[in-house]
């Protein structure tokens, strides 16, 4: 429920309305009104580290292996260590994938 603040009497209900919204950690204002921040959830993220990459992708695509050969499945390891050496060396300390008021999504 919204009220209209020209006419507080009319009260609006918002039915089937979907608002996704992310700010950018490193610039501009990091204050959200309440009134405005109530109608969100609100979820935090973080860059994962190598163990935790390791622990979570590890896990997932050990049970997405089982059904293949062995030779297939030994490529575990291989899988786990490229996405961590992709995110580390090839994203985070790259100056151009660095976060920016024009290129903060590279966050995400």
């Amino acid at each position: 429920q919204v009220y209209d603040r020209q006419c507080l009497e009319d009260k609006r209900d918002l039915v089937d309305i979907l608002f996704t919204a992310c700010m950018n950690p490193k610039a501009g204002s990091f204050m959200v009104n309440p009134r405005l921040q109530r109608r969100f959830t609100v979820i935090t993220t973080f860059t994962p580290t190598a163990s935790m990459i390791s622990g979570i992708y590890s896990s997932i695509l050990e049970k997405h292996l089982a059904g293949f050969v062995p030779p297939i499945q030994k490529l575990l390891d291989p899988i786990v260590q490229a996405t961590i050496d992709t995110l580390v060396q090839g994203i985070l300390n790259t100056p151009c994938f660095l976060p920016s008021a024009s290129k903060f999504h590279y966050q995400f």
